[in-house]
């Protein structure tokens, strides 16, 4: 409405409180039909309160249950609600792969990690930060199903890590335009199976263009490294959607790894 003072005149805003949010609930849910591991179902949800703490901070917590089992909690905190931050996080997460011989799946690797870390860094701003932090963690390792299964390799995990991320892209599942770009490394102490401490590299790259509303043009690029340790050879995995669709998830294992890819997505409807 309009206001007078004097002889001034302005316009008056009224703010309310939403009663619908925040905090916000988004559920999820995982349906796979793929030839090489038959249907595959999950449910789960995102929990995030916004501004806890002061502005720009956000407690976030993650549950997934079925193909993907998973719980973690992460609480970001904008010091003084500037640019830099820490972010603690607690989580436990037990996913499995198949692993093949030829097209023949033979046996099931799974993982099951449990702990924490905490982080510090800077926000560039909303869509670009820098983050270091130190993470501990009880690791099991095992294959299990088949002729090459073995007893589980578990114990400590602990690293000193970097990651910096940049997120320009319109979407995170299917984007039309913008880029995103992720470079993160670590300097592992600890580690099931491996006996001395080591480096390892990630760098992810894309980029997505729309021609006209019906067209769009997506190139990825990625690369990384981990020692030539055995215990390390699932550090990396191609096949599945995103990185070689005509392959199984997960398919190729391996310590070292790069990758390149590009498509055309057509629109069927608005």
């Amino acid at each position: 409405m309009f206001v007078h003072r004097g002889d001034l005149q302005g316009v008056r805003v009224s703010v309310h409180e939403k009663d619908y949010g925040p905090p916000f609930l988004k559920v999820a849910f995982l349906l796979d039909a793929s030839r090489q591991e038959g249907f595959r179902f999950g449910i789960g949800g995102r929990f995030t309160v916004l501004d806890l703490g002061g502005p720009a901070s956000e407690w976030r917590s993650d549950l997934s249950i079925g193909q993907v089992n998973r719980l973690s909690t992460e609480y970001y905190y904008r010091i003084k609600g500037g640019k830099f931050f820490v972010a603690p996080r607690l989580f436990y997460l037990e996913d499995s792969l198949p692993l093949y011989q030829g097209d023949t799946q033979i046996s099931d690797f799974t993982t099951r990690q449990t702990g924490g870390a905490v982080d510090v860094g800077y926000a560039f701003g909303r869509f670009q930060e820098l983050r270091v932090g130190y993470t501990l963690s009880h690791d099991r390792l095992a294959v299990t199903k088949g002729q090459n299964a073995f007893d589980p390799l578990k114990g400590r995990s602990t690293d000193f890590h970097v990651k910096w991320v940049y997120e320009g892209q319109d979407s995170a599942m299917v984007p039309r335009h913008g880029v995103r770009a992720s470079v993160q490394g670590a300097w592992v102490m600890d580690h099931p199976g491996v006996n001395r401490t080591y480096p390892i590299a990630d760098v992810n790259f894309g980029y997505a263009h729309s021609f006209n509303r019906n067209y769009s043009f997506l190139a990825n690029v990625a690369g990384g490294s981990a020692p030539s340790e055995e215990a390390l050879t699932t550090a990396f995995a191609l096949g599945g959607v995103g990185r070689l669709e005509a392959l199984g998830r997960g398919r190729m294992l391996g310590n070292h790894y790069y990758y390149g890819g590009a498509r055309v997505l057509r629109t069927l409807a608005s």
